[in-house]
């Protein structure tokens, strides 16, 4: 990955910050928090999706590993060009193992990365669609932020989207809304 890490930085950049970008979350919340504090209409929405690397369709990969990637593209085939062994508990506890398809192996070093690839289209389609929003991401951690309309719109489209082209399932209950200027207005 070092041989490829400011090719990544300039492929996620600006929005994927979880990927070649040391003191990604920081920048995150540094950012996010700049724009909150200097722009009092604006609201912040992080999200959150269940088991975000389990479920996306590998076959995703493909296509951007060999456009932007191609020096990763035999390892990459080595390691998921063929179904792998999902271990799960048995009903007589013990283990048993499915192979899948889908979603990052377990414990593979390449998996953040990955996922990240297979997410990038999804976060530059809605970035192109709702150009008034800031979207940030570390790795499957997506904040949007922005005027609240606007901010919302990109939040379904995500939602939408995150479901359909990732396979992923958002946690209402987990994620957040954060809206200080309307907070010191006494607005709910």
């Amino acid at each position: 990955m070092r041989k490829v890490t400011d090719k990544a930085r300039t492929f996620f950049a600006p929005t994927q910050l979880g990927v070649a970008s040391p003191g990604g979350a920081e920048i995150i919340f540094h950012l996010a928090a700049g724009i909150l504090e200097n722009d009092p209409e604006a609201c912040l929405l992080a999200t959150d999706v269940a088991n975000a690397f389990n479920p996306f369709d590998r076959n995703t990969l493909w296509e951007p590993l060999r456009d932007h990637f191609p020096e990763l593209g035999c390892l990459v085939w080595f390691l998921y060009g063929f179904a792998s062994q999902q271990l799960l508990p048995d009903s007589e506890g013990g283990v048993a193992s499915i192979p899948s398809t889908v979603g990052s192996r377990q414990g593979c070093s390449l998996g953040s990365f990955l996922f990240c690839l297979a997410l990038q289209k999804t976060l530059n389609t809605v970035k192109s669609h709702h150009p008034h929003v800031t979207i940030l991401a570390y790795a499957n951690d997506v904040t949007l932020v922005g005027h609240p309309a606007k901010a919302v719109a990109a939040f379904r489209e995500y939602t939408e989207l995150n479901e359909r082209d990732m396979h992923g399932e958002l946690r209402p209950e987990k994620c957040v809304c954060n809206a200080p200027g309307f907070m010191e207005r006494g607005e709910e």
